[in-house]
């Protein structure tokens, strides 16, 4: 459903719509394929770095925790 909603904002209907329609397909897959691809890297470099510092999940989790109690205990209203 994305692209009939989307790509007919972009498709002059007076010129050769197929061709346009082909460009914009092509465009969408390339700039996908590379974002996933982006993604992807930096997960494995993620990952990487979190086996060397295995410390670190540990201590942001403990902060984010900490954070939700103190964000929990500041709005209760008793």
């Amino acid at each position: 459903m994305f692209f009939p909603l989307i790509f007919p904002q972009f498709i002059d209907f007076n010129s050769n719509y197929v061709a346009q329609f082909i460009i914009l397909i092509t465009t969408y897959v390339v700039l996908d394929f590379v974002s996933l691809i982006g993604y992807a890297i930096l997960a494995n470099k993620l990952i990487v770095w979190l086996k060397a510092n295995p410390k670190v999940i540990n201590t942001i989790s403990a902060c984010v925790l900490i954070l939700i109690a103190l964000i929990i205990a500041f709005i209760q209203n008793y």
